[in-house]
């Protein structure tokens, strides 16, 4: 392509026109962009029945910076001026970004509409410039996307959900410049001054010379005007109370095997389940145990500022929450009418890829005695018994000595005891889980407390404190519980803290790690854990 021809088209725009007019099939809106050469996009909402006024002309009909609360003073012949309050500067609009200025003494910077904020209830994130809207399933989704240049991006969908609700239209503004450095006689071209007016677009496009000083620039062409999105239709819109009528799907899971194996299905609708007060007679009970691959918890636990796993229950903040047992070794149950009730449906899909039959094996223990004996019980998973008897034992412990033993951790650790559970035989996964037992054992040693109370200052270390705390208080057979320690820190800094060497290979011997699997061995160490709580309790409380 020769230059002329390439400038010929720069000059004409139409990629840009082309963009503007395609611009409703793009995920993401950019509302607000200031470009070089004072162009620049912006973004209103218009009143439906003003839309035809606007249509008039391609000038703005609201400059970058305006839509702010203001006054108007309105004259009448033989009659007193009226002043007006507008909440927006004038009754036919809204602002979706609000551009701040402060005259150079403190910087610019945008604003979302509070409206289009509070309506979405989205939360702002002050590291990522980002507004980010929570479901009901407590999905995360970024909506509106602040850049550094100040640029604002909106997920579409939002804003025509927005403008549903509110019966207003989406008035796009744009004003671009492009300048070439050839001359209209160089280019072939002629000064030109157009308007034209589609269905959802209005605008006007100039071509001209640069007459004034603007470095080597020779021509110049203009595209400004007005692009209208409309919201969806509100019966489809996706947003309460429109969505009422919306039909929850119900999912099959797997609840038996028939005599030639075959696996057995049955949807989790808690109204098409029976009870045992005679509803649905023929149908499986509500309480029918569905069983699922222990691996279903590693999304709860990668995210424990979301979820929280604990000993026969999972939630996701304050929004839902599944009873469940967790008390079995290598699975996990669920009954068949909590699955309906509780999970939304892509959160059942989620569940129902880690389905399994059942094995015979049944419910645990703990499980039953809660629900069918309503009895309380202890966990007896080592995962959750070690947690249970941990957060008991502390408690008591500071009620009795008004100190901490184990000294809290802080908020940017407390995942390590939150996500605490058995691994899978995974390499990755074990020593994740040894680093979360050592931060809550080993590195939370009250070593300031405990130097104040023993009489050596001389020693080093949390467990070598804590050996002399044991040693001068008169506690007997603590020698085993020390050497534990010792060798789950080695492993610790063996296996995380360095690469796996020599050391590693000698510390594994001590814990069987050539010989077990590695879910035993972590099970293992959570009951030697449970031994050493019970050992203090007993020495101490």
């Amino acid at each position: 392509m020769d230059i002329i021809t390439k400038e010929q088209r720069k000059l004409s725009q139409g990629s840009f026109l082309k963009y503007i007019q395609e611009i409703e099939r793009e995920s993401w809106f950019i509302a607000y962009k200031d470009l070089p050469n004072g162009s620049g996009f912006y973004s209103i909402l218009v009143n439906n029945d003003y839309i035809e006024k606007t249509k008039k002309s391609s000038d703005w009909d609201v400059s970058i910076g305006g839509g702010l609360p203001g006054c108007e003073r309105i004259y009448s012949k033989g009659k007193d001026s009226l002043v007006k309050y507008y909440q927006y500067g004038n009754e036919n609009y809204q602002p979706l970004v609000i551009y701040r200025q402060f005259h150079d003494i403190k910087p610019d910077y945008v604003e979302i509409s509070e409206e289009f904020r509070l309506y979405h209830n989205l939360y702002f994130d002050k590291i990522s410039n980002k507004y980010t809207k929570i479901d009901d399933n407590g999905n995360e989704e970024d909506i509106v996307i602040i850049e550094e240049d100040n640029t604002v991006k909106i997920k579409l969908k939002a804003i025509k959900q927005f403008l549903a609700i509110k019966d207003m239209t989406l008035l796009f503004l744009f004003d671009v410049f492009i300048y070439s450095k050839l001359d209209l006689q160089q280019l072939q071209l002629e000064e030109t001054h157009d308007f034209k007016q589609e269905e959802n677009l209005v605008y006007s496009y100039t071509l001209r010379v640069v007459n004034w000083g603007h470095g080597e620039d020779k021509s110049m062409s203009r595209v400004c005007g007005k692009r209208y999105i409309k919201g969806f239709n509100k019966e489809k819109c996706g947003i309460w109370p429109y969505n009422e009528n919306d039909i929850e799907e119900y999912d099959d899971f797997i609840i038996g095997v028939d005599e030639e194996g075959n696996e057995q299905t049955y949807p989790s609708d808690p109204e098409q389940l029976a009870n045992y007060f005679g509803k649905n007679p023929s149908a499986p009970n509500y309480l029918t145990p569905v069983f699922f691959k222990k691996e279903v918890l590693n999304k709860y636990y990668s995210e424990p500022s979301k979820y929280s796993v604990t000993d026969g229950y999972l939630s996701c903040g304050n929004l839902w929450g599944l009873k469940l047992d967790n008390n079995l070794k290598d699975k996990v149950m669920v009954f068949l009418g909590d699955l309906g009730r509780d999970l939304s449906h892509k959160e059942r899909l989620y569940w129902k890829s880690y389905n399994i039959p059942p094995d015979g094996t049944g419910i645990s223990e703990v499980c039953w005695k809660r629900s069918f004996e309503a009895e309380s019980c202890d966990p007896q998973s080592p995962d959750l018994l070690f947690k249970y008897r941990f957060s008991n034992f502390c408690e008591d412990w500071n009620k009795k000595y008004d100190w901490s033993l184990f000294t809290p951790l802080s908020k940017d650790d407390s995942y390590h005891y939150q996500t605490l559970h058995l691994p899978s035989n995974n390499q990755a996964e074990f020593d994740e889980q040894v680093r979360s037992i050592v931060k809550i054992l080993i590195d939370s040693i009250n070593e300031k407390k405990i130097k104040e109370l023993i009489s050596n200052d001389n020693i080093n270390g949390s467990i070598s404190k804590f050996e002399e705390y044991l040693k001068q208080y008169g506690a007997l057979g603590y020698e085993d519980f020390i050497s534990f320690l010792r060798k789950l820190q080695g492993l610790r800094s063996s296996s995380v803290a360095h690469r796996k060497g020599q050391n590693y290979n000698e510390i594994a011997k001590k814990f069987e790690m050539d010989t077990k699997p590695l879910d035993e061995v972590f099970e293992g160490i959570l009951n030697e854990s449970c031994n050493l709580l019970e050992y203090l309790r007993q020495a101490f409380l």
